[in-house]
């Protein structure tokens, strides 16, 4: 049996328009994500799993492709909150429509505070992971 334990959790905001690795802005884009992340991260994890929270808050009505986004992020990321991606055991994006109903449950308070100041933002949460062998297996 395999027990995961979550370790220390890092965060930071995007504000503005979230951009897929497939347009034009995307390396512009890259470059805001790593100049945020290099705020947070003084260098990268090493030998560590890490799992990555990505929730999208904005009002356009056309749905943007999150594992588009997802990309972009991740890979502004490598370097800088880890050394390579493959460190990335599981990721997770949202995109949440400011205009209809929103549920967040398990969610840090966090999540809704740029709200007051962005009307349009992105969420990121890079969180360590280990995983441990029980003595039971």
């Amino acid at each position: 049996m395999r027990q995961i334990i979550h370790n220390k959790e890092y965060r930071f905001v995007i504000q503005g328009k979230a951009e897929s690795f497939r347009t034009s802005a995307a390396l512009k884009y890259k470059n805001k994500v790593a100049k945020l992340a290099r705020e947070v991260f003084n260098q990268p994890l090493v030998d560590k799993q890490v799992e990555i929270r990505i929730n999208y808050f904005h009002t356009r009505i056309r749905r943007m492709d999150m594992d588009n986004v997802a990309k972009c992020i991740i890979d502004a990321l490598n370097g800088i909150a880890y050394e390579d991606d493959q460190q990335v055991s599981s990721q997770k994006s949202t995109s949440h429509h400011l205009e209809k109903y929103i549920c967040l449950s398990d969610e840090p308070i966090d999540i809704i505070k740029p709200l007051m100041d962005f009307s349009e933002y992105t969420f990121v949460r890079i969180r360590e992971v280990s995983i441990q062998r029980s003595p039971w297996s």
